[in-house]
């Protein structure tokens, strides 16, 4: 059984087939319309160079799926083998995946902001930006905010982007990033405002009226919240299994109990799942890619195969994510894990020029490498990574003065 209909329980059941399982297969997701691909939703989605077909993930039949189930897991018992849905039914199974992702953070307050996280969420704010041009307020400015900002300039749209941080992407990305990426929205007329949270949201007559936490009132048509996103892992909170941002794994995926022993035949894959990895430096991480969602299927599987048969080696997840953000005519291309590094430096180019990259370190071991127009030598350092090449001397060029926060151990999906 797979409880998460999105890209990570998709391509477990496509994994699993693919191993040769050719036993019952049954998905279930509250949400009928969750099978789409997430990354174009801020970006082509809005700005109507793809289309709902172009971005849909294989459905159930085309993945010879069973059954596909509507429903929402509300508990479960690990012992027993049976996952509890809302309503009172329940379902036993043999092996389970959990791949419940995510769902956007909100705002405080009695107005509700919207955010923009499914396809429900794009459709809606691509119907309010299409077809005529105003005031937008995007609140953050990670990849999703950055992104939403872009695409709505492109539509003709004013915007004002407001960071917390001092400037946008510098929790994933550090500083030199983040001004770079600054820059490029204030060349393309985003008023961003950076180091200042949004106090309060209230709406009027015409639309939005927000206070910044300095004082000042900003006037919009249109207010979007992109602050981030939070695992969904409630339903589990009265079971056996370790929560805590995320549903605690083994190297393996394995779901991990309260005592922190491996529980057979079930695991977790995608954004809600948290675990050590064999190439960095920490005790574990929980990450909102897309690459990682995808390798993460090819383990979940292969893991779970293996607790059903007992014969199929275990393996780890050690593969090295990337990522990649689209922000007018710039990519900014991403390996591993930067937002974990304690020093961050410029090794090849000039910000300034527009093509660069970053090298990340934590206590002089590589974690990351980060830039724009320079996709052969990003290639390198993903497989510097992937080795546990280290880098003890890292180049003295263009420093941060410091890298991405080291304390935060996710990031958010682009």
């Amino acid at each position: 059984m797979v409880a998460g209909g999105g890209l990570a329980g998709i391509r477990t059941v496509a994994a699993l087939r693919d191993a040769g399982f050719d036993g019952r297969v049954t998905m279930l997701d509250r949400d009928p319309e969750c099978d789409h691909d997430r990354p174009p939703l801020s970006k082509g989605f809005l700005t109507g160079t793809h289309s709902e077909a172009d971005i849909r993930l294989p459905r159930a039949a085309e993945l010879d799926a069973d059954e596909r189930v509507t429903a929402e897991a509300a508990g479960l018992s690990a012992r027993e083998r049976v996952l509890h849905l809302r309503g009172g039914v329940s379902l036993g199974f043999d092996g389970l995946v959990i791949a419940t992702g995510l769902r956007a953070r909100t705002l405080p307050g009695s107005v509700r902001v919207p955010t923009i996280r499914s396809i429900h969420d794009a459709r809606r704010l691509r119907a309010a930006l299409t077809g005529r041009a105003g005031r937008l307020v995007v609140i953050g400015a990670g990849f999703i905010g950055t992104e939403l900002a872009a695409s709505a300039r492109e539509l003709g749209w004013q915007v004002t982007l407001i960071a917390r941080e001092s400037n946008p992407l510098t929790r994933a990305l550090g500083q030199t990033m983040g001004r770079f990426v600054a820059d490029l929205h204030w060349r393309h007329g985003v008023d961003v405002r950076a180091g200042q949270g949004a106090h309060e949201v209230t709406d009027t007559p015409d639309g939005y009226r927000v206070r910044l936490a300095g004082g000042e009132v900003i006037e919009a048509d249109l207010v979007v919240a992109a602050i981030g996103a939070i695992p969904n892992t409630e339903w589990l909170d009265d079971t056996e299994i370790l929560t805590g941002d995320g549903v605690h794994t083994d190297a393996g995926l394995r779901v991990l109990d309260r005592a922190r022993v491996p529980v057979s035949g079930i695991v977790a894959a995608g954004d809600v799942a948290r675990s050590p990895h064999p190439l960095f430096p920490v005790e574990s991480v929980r990450v909102e890619h897309w690459s990682n969602a995808n390798e993460h299927a090819k383990t979940a599987a292969a893991t779970l195969l293996a607790d059903l048969s007992n014969t199929a080696p275990v393996v780890r997840h050690a593969a090295v994510p990337s990522f990649w953000s689209d922000q007018y005519d710039q990519k900014i291309l991403a390996v591993g894990l930067p937002h974990l590094a304690d020093y961050a430096t410029v090794v090849e180019g000039d910000p300034s020029e527009g093509r660069f990259l970053i090298a990340y370190t934590r206590n002089q071991q590589t974690v990351g490498a980060a830039g724009v127009g320079t996709t052969r030598s990003l290639a390198r350092y993903r497989r510097a990574i992937a080795t546990a090449t280290q880098r003890e001397n890292p180049p003295q060029a263009i420093t941060d003065g410091g890298g991405p926060s080291a304390v935060s151990t996710t990031q958010e999906e682009t």
